[in-house]
């Protein structure tokens, strides 16, 4: 029994090591791609929103600021989904940024290249 349990043990971290970097990529490019795509898409000009859409979602793509590019998305998603028609797939999006809120952009990020660099310039005591 312990034989299984460690076999678990080393799957979930590998799994964590080496997958969750591209599931967090995925969720970063797919969303950018929602946003970005809706913001083309907008016939109302330029507003905060609009602005709001396509500087989060590049802001996504590359995964610099990703908390924060999230938090603004998630309010849009609320907004679309309470005031103007609430459709499934905007619960998907809010799990999704979520998911970025609470994890970060992962290894495969600018946010996680310019925290190395800053912790190597700068280490902790």
């Amino acid at each position: 029994m312990d034989q299984f349990f460690n076999f678990l043990r080393k799957a979930y971290k590998l799994l964590d090591q080496y997958g969750s970097p591209f599931v967090l990529l995925w969720i970063r490019i797919h969303m950018g791609l929602v946003f970005y795509k809706s913001g083309l898409n907008s016939t109302k000009g330029i507003d905060s929103a609009l602005f709001l859409e396509f500087t989060c979602a590049l802001l996504l793509f590359v995964g610099l600021a990703t908390r924060l590019a999230a938090i603004p998305l998630l309010f849009i998603t609320a907004a679309i989904e309470f005031t103007y028609k609430p459709l499934p797939v905007h619960d998907f999006w809010a799990i999704c940024l979520l998911v970025l809120l609470v994890k970060g952009p992962g290894k495969l990020s600018l946010d996680f290249l310019l925290k190395n660099h800053w912790n190597k310039k700068y280490p902790e005591n």
